[in-house]
């Protein structure tokens, strides 16, 4: 049986459908039918940009994820304005966890992200950690383990990165990693200095 590790959704969510795809805490509730399907998986997905408008790049990746019959978005974390990894002279980056409920196996969910990531104007210059229009991270799928050439689960630099725990423990907290510790726990034991909420930062300049 599959685990479901989505957070108790707020009053406002009830009246939504896994069809909505908001760009803040989705808060989504499942439908009993997809509870219930045993073909269905959940997976993680880590979202960024730092060019060409970062938010609204982000929120049409996340749409983009929510079109199709094999992935729902059911869980979408705040937006998160972080410092660049890597070189230092590119902007800040935007970024999110989704939660999504999949049909896919991960290769085939890999192959949809980097799928999505060509059609929106990606393109992979040999610069490592360098700007981008948007990334799209799968960081883990519940009950799915591997590590070979073409992919490792989990993300193998996940948990050293506060950009990704911090807004993956908005969406599934209490997700238990390989290493016996939670999702939670590890995004505390990160320093989130210079990690800001989008709007509240954009708010304040």
């Amino acid at each position: 049986e599959p685990e479901w590790p989505w957070r108790q959704a707020d009053e406002k969510a009830q009246a939504a459908t896994t069809s909505q795809t908001q760009v803040e805490r989705g808060r989504i509730v499942l439908s009993a039918s997809v509870r219930e399907d045993a073909r269905w998986s959940c997976a993680y997905v880590g979202v960024g940009s730092n060019l060409d408008d970062p938010p609204r790049q982000v929120a049409e990746a996340i749409e983009c994820l929510s079109r199709s019959n094999d992935s729902r978005v059911a869980r979408v974390s705040d937006l998160w304005r972080t410092l660049p990894v890597g070189p230092q002279d590119q902007p800040d980056y935007c970024n999110a966890v989704v939660g999504l409920l999949v049909k896919l196996k991960p290769k085939d969910l890999l192959r949809k992200l980097l799928g999505i990531e060509l059609d929106r104007g990606r393109r992979r210059n040999g610069v490592r950690w360098g700007a981008r229009v948007i990334d799209l991270d799968l960081l883990h799928v519940v009950g799915h383990e591997c590590s070979d050439d073409a992919l490792t689960l989990p993300h193998p630099r996940a948990c050293d990165r506060a950009f990704v725990m911090v807004p993956w423990a908005e969406v599934a907290p209490d997700v238990m990693l390989p290493d016996g510790r939670s999702v939670s726990s590890h995004a505390r034991a990160l320093d989130a200095t210079g990690m800001r909420k989008w709007a509240a930062q954009a708010a304040s300049t």
